[in-house]
């Protein structure tokens, strides 16, 4: 959380920073700081969401886990839309997605309560 946190106050002072950059040859220019930034911050988020989820996919294939069961997602994900900060930084469907492949590949049922 704190290297996401680290980019997002990165691509916040790019962006005030912007209208000061040389005019000139187009806006897509003058911005290509801004959106390589925020393409780092999705490389990392997708980075960490394959590191989390493989982790956990070896856990359960070392010990030798059939079914892989995820409790109380529903309520969780009302948490998460209720909090902001929560929802804005955290990619939890694609989380879920990530395991929902690896599992299958790894041959362990996911079943999603």
């Amino acid at each position: 959380m704190h290297r996401r946190l680290a980019i997002q106050a990165a691509i916040h002072r790019v962006q005030k920073a912007v209208k000061f950059n040389r005019g000139g040859h187009g806006s897509k220019r003058k911005r290509k700081s801004l959106v390589d930034y925020q393409h780092q911050e999705k490389r990392y988020v997708e980075y960490k969401l394959h590191v989390y989820s493989r982790m956990l996919i070896d856990l359960c294939v070392k010990y030798q886990a059939a079914t892989l069961l995820l409790i109380n997602q529903q309520q969780k994900e009302e948490i998460a839309k209720d909090d902001a900060f929560l929802l804005k930084n955290w990619s939890y469907y694609s989380l879920k997605e990530k395991i929902g492949y690896k599992a299958a590949k790894a041959g362990i049922q996911m079943i999603v309560e």
